[in-house]
C-alpha cells in the first residue's frame, strides 16, 4: 500500500486506514492467545501500529470537519 500511495503522492483513505487498523487488531488478538513469548512482543508493535492508524483517521476527520470553509469562518 504505502509503495503505489508514495508513487501517487497521495495519503492513505480513511477506509484504507480503517481496514489496516481491523486487521492489525484482528491478528494482535489471535497471537495474544500464544503461550510464544515472541509474540508477546509482537501484540505489542501490533498495537502501537493499530494505534498509529487510528491516529491518523482522527487527523483525516478532524481537517474535515474543522476546516475553516466547513465552519462558516
Amino acid at each position: 500500500m504505502g509503495g503505489v500511495l508514495r508513487h501517487h503522492k497521495s495519503e492513505p483513505s480513511a477506509d484504507a486506514l480503517a481496514t489496516c487498523a481491523t486487521k492489525i487488531g484482528y491478528y494482535a488478538y489471535h497471537l495474544a492467545k500464544s503461550e510464544n513469548p515472541a509474540h508477546a512482543e509482537l501484540v505489542e508493535r501490533f498495537g502501537k501500529l493499530r494505534d498509529l492508524c487510528q491516529q491518523e483517521m482522527d487527523k483525516q476527520a478532524l481537517g474535515k470537519w474543522m476546516a475553516f470553509e466547513r465552519m462558516g469562518l
